[in-house]
């Protein structure tokens, strides 16, 4: 598991032993200030997504490795968004369907988490990287009540009947009281 390790200065990766209530670390993937990384394996290569840039929520960098663990070196396309606050900080893992990579994204405007948008990955080798953005896309929105504040991530899971399940989070900031 990778949890948010901003205060860390390090993205630190962890080992439930036993699981799921008790959490060890075991590495620093990478030193620095990163925001929302997100973690994937595709084509034997280790891949990783963060925000570089966590107050403005505008830049976002991808990562690779051959083995979980490391070493871990920036993609040449770096950064692969910035100066761009309605696609750059990750909004969850990177899912293969159909041999389609999907990223998702947080929509930071006109405040953090107000959507969560998906992107293709068109082409993902060491050395290119080049994504669109779906017309589905947002995908997810803020609602009436739970999650009337915002939304800002999936974990989408494809069902052995071909259906999907999905985790995600939201928030509801109340009105100050009178």
């Amino acid at each position: 598991m990778i949890p948010e390790t901003l205060d860390l200065g390090a993205i630190q990766v962890y080992r439930a032993e036993p699981f799921p209530n008790r959490w060890r670390p075991i590495a620093k993937l990478l030193e620095g200030s990163f925001a929302d990384s997100s973690i994937f394996q595709h084509q034997d290569r280790w891949w990783m997504f963060s925000c570089t840039n966590h107050s403005l929520h505008d830049t976002v960098c991808l990562y690779q490795s051959p083995e979980l663990l490391g070493p871990w070196t920036a993609h040449p396309s770096n950064p692969i968004v910035e100066g761009d606050r309605t696609r750059a900080r990750p909004g969850g893992r990177v899912t293969d369907w159909n041999g389609r990579l999907l990223r998702f994204a947080q929509d930071c405007v006109p405040q953090y988490g107000t959507h969560v948008r998906v992107f293709e990955i068109e082409e993902l080798t060491p050395t290119t990287y080049r994504e669109r953005e779906l017309p589905e896309s947002p995908i997810l929105s803020p609602g009436p009540d739970w999650n009337r504040s915002g939304m800002h991530h999936v974990d989408p899971h494809l069902l052995p009947g071909g259906g999907w399940i999905a985790c995600v989070d939201g928030y509801y900031m109340r009105d100050p009281e009178p």
